[in-house]
């Protein structure tokens, strides 16, 4: 974990899996938490990151009881910018970076990438190997490279016994 003057704020119970062993799904590396100088990173209470990295050079927001699986990569800004190329001559500049916001209940599968500037409403589930480049509505199963939503969930409430 970096923190590079960052914040991380975690609520309770709040569990980061970053051996291999433990993970029947592969982990393609531990967890990894970055926030630069200025930049805060939010995790909610009961939320499950199994080895994920996260790179906030703003604000990237993880609510409660959110489940994101190996290899999955969340940040804020683009890294490095496309127009800089040194053998053509590029200037070195960044685009702003943009705040991310997943809402409680969410679970993000394997590999999936959010982008920044992204929201993703409450109780929705971005399917294995997804980018994602837009907001996502809540409770709804999105997939996909740009990720789009498939349907959305049909929650069956427990009947009174």
């Amino acid at each position: 974990m970096w923190l590079h003057r960052g914040v991380l704020t975690c609520g309770e119970r709040v569990t980061l899996h970053s051996v291999r062993a433990m993970y029947s799904k592969g982990m393609p590396f531990p967890c990894s938490l970055v926030a630069n100088s200025g930049a805060l990173i939010t995790i909610g209470d009961e939320s499950i990151l199994a080895g994920c990295s996260i790179h906030a050079e703003k604000r990237i927001d993880i609510g409660k009881r959110v489940l994101i699986g190996a290899g999955t990569r969340i940040m804020d800004n683009n890294g490095h910018n496309v127009d800089h190329i040194p053998h053509f001559g590029g200037r070195p500049h960044r685009e702003a970076p943009e705040p991310i916001e997943i809402e409680d209940d969410v679970w993000l599968s394997t590999n999936v990438v959010v982008l920044k500037g992204v929201h993703i409403g409450r109780g929705s589930v971005i399917g294995a190997n997804s980018v994602v480049t837009s907001d996502v509505p809540p409770m709804v199963v999105a997939a996909g490279a740009p990720a789009k939503v498939i349907r959305s969930l049909r929650i069956n409430p427990k009947k009174p016994q």
